[in-house]
């Protein structure tokens, strides 16, 4: 956030479709007015390429504060000059993981038989007899068919691993923390959860908000036919998404800011975590998305693909 002439400029990306591009709302007064950006050291303007689904909107809340809302292009905060721009972000890395299953079993094999011996004559014996035997073995474990276990407490708790991948040891701790970009892979239709804690308000007093910068190399995918980027804040690993304004994120491609804040003066704004401490899930699939999906799109029926997704993430914070 910037501060300069009296006026405070808020960036943030919320929702991809449906904005309306260049529309302005300054206080009362509505107006139509054009977006040029400008440089310090040139006279020329710099010309936005816009595509499909890309717009640059600013707007004004109920609390006067100002927004400049940018679809399908990146802000680049620094002491620059604001860029504009269309490009391109890739990342590679590794990703291995373990898996153990066990199990205990008891089994008791019995067996009982019965022989009769009987002969007759001078010098010779002849018998017969007969030996049967049953038995059972049955055994029972704790592990799951994936060879993932599940943890009843803490981080990941009674997760579902037919559904989502959760590791205790793959989190966002500590939560008020800038880091830079990591590669991530969705994979076997998953949703890949990352526990966090978030502290108290008190205990973060100087952050005024916080966001995740994504990034991927990732073609731009058909909302009307395939399945799409989705991520989303929750309390349950790959729950219900957060009660608030903007709590969850649908894209054609992983490239966005997904804001957060525990400031309630800015809830209306973007994701309001709460004040209180507590753990938290962010969640990341691709699925479809029914506002757009052509054909059945619920609960029961996803559309994940079986392709592997790679994007980048890196978290931010932003002080008062």
């Amino acid at each position: 956030m910037f501060s300069g002439a009296g006026k405070r400029l808020s960036f943030f990306v919320a929702n991809i479709f449906g904005v309306a591009l260049a529309a302005m709302v300054l206080s009362s007064e509505t107006f139509a007015a054009t977006l040029t950006v400008k440089t310090d050291n040139s006279d020329d303007d710099i010309v936005l390429e816009l595509q499909t689904n890309d717009s640059v909107s600013l707007i004004t809340n109920s609390s006067g504060n100002t927004f400049l809302e940018v679809r399908g292009f990146y802000v680049e905060m620094s002491e620059n000059p604001i860029v504009l721009s269309n490009g391109t972000d890739s990342g590679t890395g590794t990703e291995t993981g373990t898996g153990t299953d066990t199990g205990t079993g008891t089994g008791t094999d019995t067996g009982t038989g019965t022989g009769t011996d009987t002969g007759t004559g001078t010098g010779t014996d002849t018998g017969t007899g007969t030996d049967t035997g049953t038995g059972t073995d049955t055994g029972t474990g704790t592990g799951t068919g994936s060879g993932v276990e599940v943890p009843t407490e803490g981080y990941c708790a009674g997760f579902d691993p037919e559904l989502a991948d959760c590791k205790e040891e793959q989190n966002f701790d500590p939560w008020i923390a800038g880091t830079g970009e990591v590669p991530y892979w969705i994979r076997n239709r998953l949703t890949e959860v990352f526990p966090f804690t978030l502290p108290a308000r008190a205990d973060a007093a100087e952050t005024h908000y916080g966001y995740l910068q994504l990034t991927t190399g990732e073609r731009k995918r058909n909302a009307a036919s395939e399945d799409i980027f989705h991520m989303w804040f929750s309390e349950t690993p790959n729950g219900p998404v957060l009660e608030g304004t903007n709590c969850e994120w649908y894209g054609t491609q992983a490239k966005t800011y997904f804001y957060w804040t525990q400031d309630e003066t800015l809830q209306g704004d973007m994701c309001f975590l709460g004040e209180d401490s507590r753990l938290m899930y962010v969640n990341f699939e691709t699925r479809c998305m029914d506002m757009f999906y052509s054909g059945t799109c619920d609960a029961d029926n996803l559309r994940k693909s079986s392709r592997k997704y790679q994007f980048d993430v890196s978290r931010r914070i932003k002080g008062y």
